[in-house]
């Protein structure tokens, strides 16, 4: 459904609305409320306004409560599934899980 989305703007876009709908069903699942969320929280523009479509991240989200922040990416050169969990920040305050 979306196997040229690196290279069809559409197929691009479509990918991004799939991510914003299943964010959306889940927190509705859970009953979070849309306004504690940013979403998408990154900005995927260029300086020169261009619009970058490499799916990092392909979806993000930072709850406005919490300060957490979910960032999908897409990293097809990776044969196998990895988990990665990241402490950074000067404190080492901000965790990350990546998960491919």
């Amino acid at each position: 459904m979306f196997e040229d989305y690196l290279i069809n703007e559409v197929a691009y876009h479509d990918l991004e609305v799939h991510f914003i709908k299943l964010f959306e069903a889940e927190m509705a699942k859970c009953g979070a409320k849309k306004e504690a969320f940013g979403y998408p929280y990154y900005n995927n523009y260029c300086a020169d306004g261009t619009y970058l479509m490499d799916a990092d991240p392909i979806f993000s989200a930072k709850s406005l409560v919490a300060g957490d922040v979910l960032r999908i990416s897409i990293c097809e050169e990776i044969a196998e599934y990895a988990v990665m969990h990241n402490v950074r920040g000067d404190n080492n305050e901000l965790e990350e899980l990546f998960l491919q």
